[in-house]
């Protein structure tokens, strides 16, 4: 009689088991769709993805590329993608009118903005561009890039004249050509004014103030909060990757960023720092300078553009 009855709870209990086992589902991975340009900065992301991380970590993440910021920002706010990979001043700007996005970790990276002379050039210091003309995108975070390194070498921008070029690959032809006494660039067109000649007579590398950051929607950010917290952590384990093996990403580095063929091999993969939560520090100068130049009509704080949730 024992042995029956511990014979049939043993069955039982396989039973419930077996049961259990079937019932179980894996849980569903929440997709993201995170816009991407062609820059250095993207990296990481693409890591991520080529290593599987978002897999293990449960998310499924597409990046989605596109040509121009302005293209980028447009679809996001459209509601067409849950975030994409932006600096500081991005967040703000969207946030201009009202609560849009929030950026949930950034990094500062050094050597992101040089500005450069032409070949032949009289110009061998910072102080000489004083008066002098130098092409910028005006309104962008390239003007704020600018003003950033004069103000780095004791100037204030009234002291040069801007000159409006929107599109880099035009700037760099008009430097080239000596149309202008100098210009603003970033990688790797940098490398390629200076492969043609130009001279940087001013950089970030000692001073970094920008550099790339994980930007999503407030939609998303309130139905996919879980699926994002996966995709911060997946993004800080594509850095270890990196900057254990930054050989290893070479070809993707090439890819990602589009590097002209006569630079593939000047350019390497630099080390990337881990996201971490914007300051006040930092918040403060870019929405004052944005005030400033009339492209915000109300002063935004730290909590109005910083989401702390996923991040410590």
């Amino acid at each position: 009689m024992i042995k029956r009855l511990a014979l049939t709870l043993v069955l039982f209990l396989a039973v419930i088991t077996v049961l259990a086992g079937c019932s179980a589902k894996p849980p569903e991975k929440v997709g993201l769709k995170i816009g991407s340009l062609p820059r250095l900065i993207d990296l990481i992301a693409y890591v991520a993805q080529q290593e599987g991380l978002f897999e293990k970590q449960g998310v499924t993440v597409e990046i989605v590329p596109f040509r121009s910021t302005v293209e980028m920002n447009t679809t996001l706010l459209a509601g067409e993608l849950d975030g994409i990979i932006q600096d500081l001043f991005e967040a703000v700007n969207m946030n201009r009118d009202k609560e849009t996005v929030k950026i949930v970790g950034r990094n500062v990276m050094p050597d992101m903005f040089h500005i450069l002379v032409p070949s032949g050039s009289n110009i061998s210091s910072p102080a000489q561009l004083k008066g002098t003309e130098i092409a910028v995108a005006t309104g962008t975070i390239i003007e704020y890039g600018l003003d950033e390194l004069l103000k780095s070498a004791g100037m204030d921008s009234k002291d040069v004249t801007k000159v409006n070029v929107p599109s880099m690959p035009l700037r760099l032809e008009i430097l080239n050509q000596g149309k202008v006494p100098a210009a603003i660039f970033t990688q790797p067109l940098t490398d390629l004014a200076v492969l043609s000649g130009a001279r940087v007579i001013l950089d970030d590398s000692k001073q970094p103030f920008v550099g790339p950051g994980l930007i999503f929607s407030t939609g998303a950010l309130k139905n996919k909060s879980e699926a994002i917290r996966r995709c911060v952590q997946a993004w800080q384990q594509a850095v270890d990757l990196v900057n254990a093996r930054p050989d290893k990403y070479q070809s993707l580095f090439i890819d990602v960023a589009r590097v002209p063929e006569p630079l593939t091999k000047r350019l390497t993969v630099p080390a990337f720092p881990k996201l971490r939560l914007p300051t006040e520090a930092e918040v403060t100068p870019v929405v004052k300078w944005m005030a400033d130049k009339g492209l915000i009509n109300k002063p935004l704080r730290l909590q109005d553009i910083v989401d702390t949730s996923f991040l410590k």
